[in-house]
């Protein structure tokens, strides 16, 4: 318990004093795409193109998905 402990300080400390934090790396979409919730709609967005029979990773409008890039 404490390790986790100190890991939680350790990764808290490290968003608030520096400007690059050990979870930066997770947070790709959020700082590299359009808009809020772009990486939930290019989820959807492969969803549909799947229901439709057509490769997931393909950029179409498709008119039901709001903006995914």
């Amino acid at each position: 318990m404490a390790v986790l402990a100190a890991i939680h300080v350790a990764i808290v400390s490290s968003i608030l004093v520096e400007e690059w934090s050990l979870i930066w790396p997770l947070h790709n979409d959020t700082i590299h795409r359009y808009g809020r919730g772009a990486d939930f709609y290019a989820v959807y967005h492969a969803g549909v193109n799947t229901r439709r029979g057509i490769s997931l990773y393909m950029r179409n409008d498709d008119g039901v998905t709001p903006y995914y890039i």
